[in-house]
């Protein structure tokens, strides 16, 4: 799988983010991607906001 995909800086943020949470259950060393949804989440938020603040700011 990893040949189809670009060079990653960082292999264990990749592992962190492919990592079930099924398998963090049964493996409590590994940590889970809870962090890593809500940064992207707030990510998100903050671009589509920040869209629909330039698009119309003129209205308001």
């Amino acid at each position: 799988m990893t040949k189809k995909l670009p060079k990653f800086k960082n292999p264990e943020l990749l592992k962190q983010a492919l990592t079930h949470r099924s398998f963090l259950n049964e493996n409590s060393g590994e940590e889970d991607k809870e962090s890593l949804e809500f940064l992207g989440d707030a990510v998100l938020g903050f671009l589509v906001g920040e869209l629909l603040y330039r698009r119309y700011k003129e209205e308001y």
